[in-house]
């Protein structure tokens, strides 16, 4: 915590003096009910001020509960937050796309939806124009791949994605602005009913960070990763998903010019 308590400041004088430099005036969020939306939100808040963000709901057969959070947090910053419901076409895209291939499993279900988000995010963004489109996309998530390539991995600039996710609720907790529904609540995309993170992927946060901090630590070739199960699976995701990197991967010419 007491890192994390050095570098809030400097967090948000870095989002601030990349707005400035490049000359940005709106900041265009997602904003969902969770945890790292919020955390994000209020350090663009605290960065730019609440006349330059531009909240935005996005339902798509989601919680009810996600969106009364969502109002919640904008109310406390005292934003109007654009609110766009995608479940029409997101049921048009599925009609049409099922007639011509395969009726789709619930994890395809759920990247269209973050994709149709992440395209409403950036009409809007071409709409206001001089705008950037921010992510929330957390250290933990990054590592092991959870977040849906050109959905909510395509943003413009990613502020948190040094954070663990535990480090998350420490910069909650610093900011003292979140809900405390939002704070507790299990965390979750928003793609599908009941959807949970940990649930989905099968193991906690905290089991996930542990085992990335030995995958870190110690080569592909150790006993602890081959032999624990869970240290394992993460791994297994880490080197599964190294194609959703920031940076798409690319031939490395030698030559230098």
């Amino acid at each position: 915590m007491i890192r994390i308590t050095n570098e809030l400041n400097d967090l948000i004088s870095w989002i601030n003096e990349y707005f400035d430099e490049n000359e940005i005036e709106k900041a265009i969020i997602g904003v969902s009910g969770g945890i790292d939306s919020a955390v994000m939100t209020s350090l663009l808040n605290r960065a730019l001020g609440n006349r330059r963000i531009i909240p935005v709901l996005l339902p798509c057969e989601s919680e009810k509960q996600d969106q009364i959070d969502a109002k919640r947090l904008c109310d406390r910053f005292h934003m109007d937050p654009l609110v766009y419901d995608l479940e029409k076409t997101f049921d048009a895209f599925r009609e049409e796309t099922n007639e011509k291939t395969q009726p789709l499993n619930m994890v395809a279900r759920g990247n269209i939806k973050a994709r149709l988000r992440m395209l409403t995010l950036y009409d809007i963004a071409n709409r206001i124009g001089n705008s950037l489109v921010v992510g929330t996309t957390n250290k933990t998530e990054a590592m092991i791949g959870y977040a849906t390539k050109y959905g909510d991995g395509g943003v413009d600039i990613e502020p948190l994605q040094d954070f663990h996710k535990s480090e998350i609720y420490e910069l909650a907790e610093l900011l003292g602005d979140i809900p405390i529904e939002i704070i507790e609540k299990s965390p979750s995309a928003g793609l599908w009913e009941g959807q949970t993170d940990e649930k989905e992927l099968g193991m906690s946060y905290a089991e996930i960070e542990k085992s990335l901090e030995i995958i870190i630590r110690l080569n592909e070739e150790s006993l602890i990763i081959k032999e624990n199960e869970i240290v394992r699976k993460v791994y297994s995701m880490v080197k599964k998903n190294r194609h959703k990197s920031l940076h798409p991967p690319y031939f490395y010419r030698k030559e230098i010019y």
